[in-house]
């Protein structure tokens, strides 16, 4: 294929535009050469970019209201991806540090050809991420037909995001209570915006009992829902959908996570805490074999979303408010929530025991914790909360450090130091050279953090 023809193919792939046998082509042409793969890399990244200036160029007087909300979504999802991206490959932001380090380049070039720039600080990161969610806002739609296209209220929830991460509390909560009200103005109730558990089931007789000894037949049953959207991007809880990984039948959950649950009334544990059988595998006629061992199979029996959703939503304004000291308000939405996660029909049941006797402390603790066990386990949320709660110097849910241990050996890493910051692959810096970053060929050495 000719230079000219590719580039046009690649950007027919990338927009949706081909046939499955063109598809095909494109994917057979990509595996014939390294040099095809980087240039299918180049104008993947660098789509986004590219529809942004697009919809630009075609942009008429008639079409310009349409135009408008086309680039609004655009920037709003790459100032989500951005920000997500420079705290993944940097530092958490630190309203009292200086915040300049270099961390990913933020492209708003369109041509895939033209080189990067400099990588942003994360100082400049989030002044360009502000700046796009500010003309976002001029031009986002209220409604979208699909929660993989940004609204409205995800716009206003990408901005609750942007000053949670800053630290400005009283920002983050106006945000997060307009994205709340505009979905609740939109679905019409709370029972439409979050599934309630307590209607979710297997097609299980419940009076089997069910031993410690034995896998646990939910394992290879089809979850029940309230409706047959679970699995769809359109369930109910979505705001704004990202694919999520897949981390449930893959790595064992930490026993620091599962005793999380409230084992007994945790409707979360009854429906995806579930007991499989673990590794095994025979290596030279020895048999090894975890045994039996829990799971967490949400990421399986419902679609797993690490953009936005609602029950999200209501544990940022839970937070927002226990940080700004307003506690009831705090109480009554993370007790809003619970409604829908815990065992029971009226909220003397479902209800945080005691909450309203919980100290400020206490209280975001209790809403920091049902974060943790209401967002995907295996996506980067978690590894965010960490580095942004080290900020916390001094409180329960602080780690200034996290300690894994292998067999007899002990290993120990600073949340504020390398170790929670992704490195930039050699073949980035490669095609980077401008960066003046040096390709490490160093193997790396887990004694480091012994």
């Amino acid at each position: 294929m000719g230079r000219d023809n590719i580039e046009q193919q690649l950007l027919d792939y990338f927009s949706g535009n081909l046939p499955e046998s063109a598809r095909k082509a494109i994917e057979q042409w990509v595996k014939a050469s390294p040099e095809n793969k980087d240039l299918f890399k180049k104008f993947r990244k660098n789509f986004l970019d590219m529809r942004l200036n697009g919809v630009n160029d075609v942009a008429t007087e008639s079409n310009s209201a349409v135009a408008n909300s086309l680039i609004a979504q655009a920037k709003a999802a790459r100032a989500w991806t951005y920000l997500n991206l420079g705290l993944v490959y940097g530092p958490m932001y630190n309203p009292n540090g200086t915040n300049d380090t270099q961390t990913i380049p933020y492209r708003t070039e369109s041509q895939p050809l033209v080189a990067n720039p400099d990588r942003a600080t994360t100082a400049e990161l989030f002044q360009y991420v502000k700046q796009d969610i500010d003309d976002a806002l001029t031009g986002i739609p209220e409604t979208v037909g699909n929660p993989c296209r940004f609204g409205l209220p995800a716009l206003h929830m990408l901005m609750s995001y942007y000053y949670m991460y800053m630290r400005d509390w009283n920002n983050m909560l106006t945000y997060a209570n307009m994205a709340w009200d505009e979905v609740l103005a939109q679905r019409g109730s709370v029972e439409a915006m979050l599934y309630n558990f307590n209607n979710f089931s297997y097609d299980l007789d419940e009076s089997v009992v069910i031993g410690d000894d034995e896998v646990n037949p939910k394992v290879d049953l089809a979850l029940q829902g309230e409706d047959n959207l679970i699995g769809q991007t359109t369930h109910r809880e979505n705001i704004m959908y990202r694919k999520a990984a897949i981390n449930g039948t893959i790595d064992y959950p930490s026993e620091e996570f599962l005793n999380l649950f409230d084992q007994e009334k945790d409707l979360r544990y009854d429906l995806f805490a579930l007991r499989d059988n673990g590794f095994s595998s025979e290596i030279n006629g020895e048999t090894y074999s975890d045994g039996l061992r829990i799971y967490y199979f949400r990421d399986e029996k419902m679609l797993s979303n690490e953009g936005y959703t609602t029950s999200e939503l209501l544990l940022l304004r839970a937070e927002a408010y226990a940080r700004t000291g307003a506690l009831p308000e705090a109480l009554n939405a993370l007790n809003l929530l619970r409604q829908f996660r815990y065992k029971g029909t009226t909220t003397a049941e479902t209800d945080l025991p005691n909450g309203a006797s919980l100290t400020q402390d206490e209280l975001l603790e209790e809403i920091l914790n049902e974060r943790r066990r209401e967002l995907p386990i295996g996506t980067y949320q978690h590894f965010l909360d960490i580095k942004r709660y080290a900020l916390d110097t001094g409180k329960p849910w602080c780690k200034t450090s996290i300690t894994h241990q292998i067999g007899n050996q002990t290993y120990t890493a600073d949340v504020d130091g390398e170790a929670f910051i992704l490195p930039i692959s050699n073949i980035v810096i490669q095609l980077n050279p401008q960066w003046g970053i040096p390709v490490d060929g160093n193997i790396f050495n887990p004694s480091l953090y012994q």
